[in-house]
Order: structure tokens, then sequence, then C-alpha cells
């Protein structure tokens, strides 16, 4: 699924840096995690996006020494 959204989310102009697996498949909602300092615009866009899709939950905070300024987890609920 995540090679999928890779495609759907670049098709609507964003730049997906990697793929690869969650942590565990027990989520259901799709949960964007993301730095303070990301955009509101652009969180929406993307909470837009994927909410044509998927459930979309809460955004959550990155730690401010992630490795990258926003980590989206697709979730299985539709």
């Amino acid at each position: 699924e995540a090679g999928r959204q890779k495609v759907n989310l670049e098709g609507e102009g964003f730049i997906v840096s990697s793929v690869g697996n969650a942590d565990n498949s027990d989520y259901t909602d799709t949960i964007i995690q993301a730095k303070v300092d990301i955009d509101s615009a652009f969180l929406s866009k993307l909470k837009s996006v994927l909410g044509d899709t998927f459930a979309v939950g809460e955004t959550e905070t990155l730690p401010d020494d992630a490795s990258s300024p926003v980590v989206v987890i697709i979730g299985t609920k539709k």
C-alpha cells in the first residue's frame, strides 16, 4: 500500500523520500507525524489527499531530531 500511496502523493506534488514498513501492523487510522515547524497548509493538503482513501487520525508531533520532517503511517481503515 505504501508504494501505491507514494505514487498518489507524488502525483499531488509531494516529494516522498523513502517508503518502508511501519513499526507494527496495528494501525487502523492513517497517522501523519510532523515536526512542529511544518507549514499547516502543507499538512492540511496532505491530510486531504490521504483522507480521500483512508481514515486519517490526529497529526502527531515528531521530535526535532527526527531524520524526516514528515512521516506517514498508512492504516487499514478506509
